[in-house]
């Protein structure tokens, strides 16, 4: 992401200060979220909230270590001409998933846990879906075995 966007902020929870530290030597901002329990919604929320005001957001769970830097970087530049813009792959659709700043008083009103999903159904006409060839914007890893694994260590 920080190959794409200058401005990369990590929504962590709580307490995440290890990670905190390694993120902020690799140029990112970080925000820790008191809500997180309450799932995706909270975190979107909270990092629109710390974000300063732009032209739109890249929202990307952690756990997807495989997507491209080509994908970001078309999604960003797709977002400069849609709304939301969501990559899909195979017929499967992934992240990163660009939101306009249209957008921000809905992002700053998700709850739960399915994130943004409600507001690209609100708005099908708003939303982009950009093919791309690659699997990683679906490909997470749940835990640290699965990505030694998957790569090979």
């Amino acid at each position: 992401m920080r190959e794409v966007v200058e401005d990369v902020l990590v929504v962590l929870r709580e307490g995440d200060d290890e990670l905190a530290e390694a993120l902020q030597g690799a140029g990112c901002r970080v925000t820790h979220n008191p809500h997180a329990v309450e799932g995706m919604g909270a975190s979107i929320r909270h990092g629109v909230a710390e974000a300063p005001a732009g032209d739109g957001w890249l929202i990307m769970p952690a756990d997807l270590p495989w997507v491209r830097t080509a994908t970001i970087a078309r999604v960003a530049a797709q977002l400069a001409q849609a709304p939301a813009v969501v990559p899909v792959c195979n017929g499967q659709r992934g992240h990163p998933v660009g939101f306009a700043a249209r957008f921000r008083e809905g992002l700053l009103a998700l709850q739960g846990d399915r994130g943004a999903r409600g507001l690209l159904q609100a708005h099908p006409d708003a939303v982009c879906w950009l093919e791309v060839d690659d699997p990683g914007i679906g490909r997470d890893v749940d835990r640290p075995e699965a990505l030694r694994t998957a790569s090979g260590i």
